[in-house]
């Protein structure tokens, strides 16, 4: 099994893989004991997670026309972390899905691919909301620990900030360290940790006035 993406639930129990092959296997975190391991898509994994009261994965496909013509489109699926029943397919997205986030207290969890960002709801299935900024590309995406703030980062270093309840884009900051790839918040939300195609990982302390 070639992992290619990893999760942890919220409360620590569960941890999933997501392989090049397209399959998801959870484990219990504290025994190492397999939960399950089921087939979500026959392309990689491109984008894993769980849902905020950790019932359910949430994952993306990486767009292979060749290898699934049936999911040649941006798609993300919700199964229940425990049996994989398959409870929602997404599509809508207009390019690939590089980036999930669960809003923690929520049923609520954000997607973003280049050039989109949308909230979706874990329960229902349904689009809560579709923000397209107008410039850069997004690579990465986090949401704060109190589930006020989604933050997402670009090829060209810009950090966008956006209120998650209402969706509104509250500024842009260029970031000086260059191309953004992965993303996470400080447990406190007043930090992030900013990694970047080269290796590095810088902390990024979220200016006075700027923060959820």
């Amino acid at each position: 099994m070639q992992a290619v993406r990893v999760a942890a639930s919220p409360d620590g129990q569960l941890v999933a893989a997501g392989t090049i092959s397209g399959e998801i296997t959870v484990w219990n975190a504290r025994t190492g004991q397999m939960v399950n391991q089921f087939q979500a898509f026959r392309s990689a994994i491109r984008a894993l997670t769980f849902s905020s009261d950790g019932q359910a994965i949430i994952a993306s496909n990486s767009l292979a026309p060749d290898v699934d013509e049936a999911l040649s489109e941006p798609t993300i699926g919700i199964w229940d972390a425990v049996d994989s029943t398959l409870l929602h397919t997404l599509t809508g997205h207009t390019s690939q899905v590089i980036g999930l986030a669960a809003i923690p207290g929520d049923t609520l969890f954000v997607s973003i691919s280049s050039a989109e960002l949308r909230v979706w709801d874990t329960v229902s299935g349904s689009e809560v909301r579709n923000t397209r900024p107008s410039e850069g590309a997004f690579t990465s995406i986090a949401v704060s620990p109190d589930g006020r703030l989604i933050v997402a980062g670009g090829t060209d270093g810009r950090l966008a900030f956006w209120e998650a309840v209402l969706g509104r884009l509250m500024y842009t900051t260029q970031y000086e360290g260059g191309d953004v790839q992965g993303l996470a918040f400080h447990p406190a939300g007043t930090e992030l940790a900013i990694t970047h195609r080269d290796g590095r990982v810088v902390r990024y302390i979220i200016p006075d006035g700027d923060q959820s």
